[in-house]
């Protein structure tokens, strides 16, 4: 039996071994990939989720002719310039839109629960006469020439923000 061929045991044994401790090394470089994969595609999409709600709340509240008084921080109501109220609101870590402006008909989602939790989207502003001077605004009224908007998301990183101008036929900052 001299002339006959292939491995021993004790060479499949060895050679067993070092695959499995090559594997073993490689394991924790394929998961922590694997994972930054995962972790860059979902904030891709809550990137996209909340840049397109955003563009969406500013195109609307932009043609906003009043703000309603029941407007708060987590919620905005309004009239556009053709009649039609809408309202915006921080819901269950959404944003929703309602098709009135008390936030109670018909809501259409336009985030996932991907926001923070307790999150207060929306802040109010006057300006001053000269329309130099942002004002906080004490209580929402019409009053309201720019509304700030803040999304935060759980997977964004950083918060998104926007001012968006109301235009309205008194507000003389618009002109």
């Amino acid at each position: 039996m001299k002339n006959a061929r292939g491995f021993t045991f004790l060479e499949l044994i060895l050679t067993l071994t070092i695959m499995g401790i090559l594997f073993a090394a490689s394991a924790p470089l394929v998961s922590s990939s694997l994972d930054a994969y995962l972790t860059a595609r979902d904030m891709s999409a809550d990137l996209i989720e909340v840049n397109l709600a955003m563009e969406r709340m500013s195109r609307e509240i932009r043609d906003a002719q009043a703000i309603h008084s029941g407007s708060t921080a987590t919620q905005i109501g309004f009239t556009r310039s053709d009649g039609i109220s809408a309202c915006f609101a921080a819901d269950n870590n959404r944003i929703v839109r309602y098709t009135d402006d008390e936030c109670t008909a018909n809501a259409t989602p336009l985030t996932g629960a991907m926001l923070v939790n307790g999150a207060t989207p929306f802040q109010y502003f006057s300006v001053s006469g000269s329309c130099t001077a942002l004002v906080s605004a004490a209580s929402i009224s019409n009053d309201t020439h720019i509304v700030t908007i803040t999304l935060d998301g759980t997977n964004t990183g950083a918060p998104f923000r926007t001012s968006v101008y109301v235009r309205k036929d008194d507000n003389s900052c618009m002109n």
